[in-house]
């Protein structure tokens, strides 16, 4: 995708979500602005005008407005419910009848996940926030309030993540071995991180994973010895691959990973 369209596309996210958050609060003064919409011109940037999209790049974007209306209201669920208008019915039949789980390994900025999660939430799917043991307690206490309000959000707080460490493989087997035990009939495991943007509403995320039809969708690469810091694998009964966290799997691959050992 040009990435000029991509710009465009989250842009254009804030700017409604913002317009949202302005109707929700009543205050006795103004409002203040979420963005400076003088340098938003919408259409344009979806035409790729060049001038528009170069206006913005000076998009600002503070969400310490938001944090603070959560953090000071009685009545957490309700204003956050209308700040980030999550969808509480499934939209479709076939949405319905196709759930999905998702894992996240995340650990701060919880405006942008809450902005991630209103693009993909709906009652029948199931999320696993794996939250970083760095984050902070205020990071930690708005997911647990998330977990309250929704109840198919869970969450627990991992081992201190290290970048490229094991840790990470570690966060992400434990939501898939969550996941695998609920009651819920999810069809297909995908992974994302707390800073994705997604590009394909739910629906179109179903048909796609039915068209997959229970195949397993990873890359795939010979693992990199070095990797190892010069402990070669002698005893290893099987060659080494590997892979992308980034890999979408059905549920009955979560479950045969969750339940066999390589003897």
């Amino acid at each position: 995708m040009n990435p000029y369209i991509l710009v465009s596309l989250v842009l254009i996210t804030f700017y409604s979500y913002s317009q949202i958050v302005l109707d929700v609060f009543d205050s006795p003064s103004p409002p203040r602005s979420l963005i400076d919409f003088e340098y938003l011109e919408c259409q344009q940037m979806f035409d790729g005008n060049s001038n528009s999209l170069a206006r913005g790049t000076l998009f600002k974007f503070n969400d310490s407005v938001i944090l603070e209306k959560i953090s000071e209201s009685s009545r957490k669920c309700e204003d956050f419910q209308r700040i980030f208008q999550f969808f509480l019915e499934p939209k479709s039949e076939e949405e319905l009848h196709f759930p999905l789980a998702y894992g996240m390994l995340i650990h701060e900025n919880f405006v942008q996940l809450s902005l991630l999660l209103s693009a993909i939430y709906q009652p029948q799917n199931q999320f696993c926030l794996a939250i970083d043991g760095k984050s902070t307690q205020e990071f930690i206490d708005l997911v647990k309030m998330l977990s309250d309000c929704y109840p198919n959000i869970h969450y627990f707080v991992t081992d201190e993540i290290v970048w490229c460490g094991y840790e990470i493989l570690t966060s992400v087997f434990q939501c898939v071995e969550y996941l695998a035990k609920l009651p819920s009939d999810w069809k297909y495991f995908q992974y994302l991180s707390g800073v994705d943007a997604p590009l394909k509403s739910n629906l179109e995320m179903v048909r796609i994973l039915k068209a997959l039809n229970g195949s397993f969708n990873a890359e795939i690469q010979p693992f990199e010895y070095y990797r190892l810091r010069r402990k070669m694998p002698w005893n290893s009964p099987l060659p080494l691959f590997k892979t992308s966290l980034s890999a979408t799997f059905s549920r009955e691959s979560a479950n045969f990973m969750i339940s066999n050992e390589v003897q």
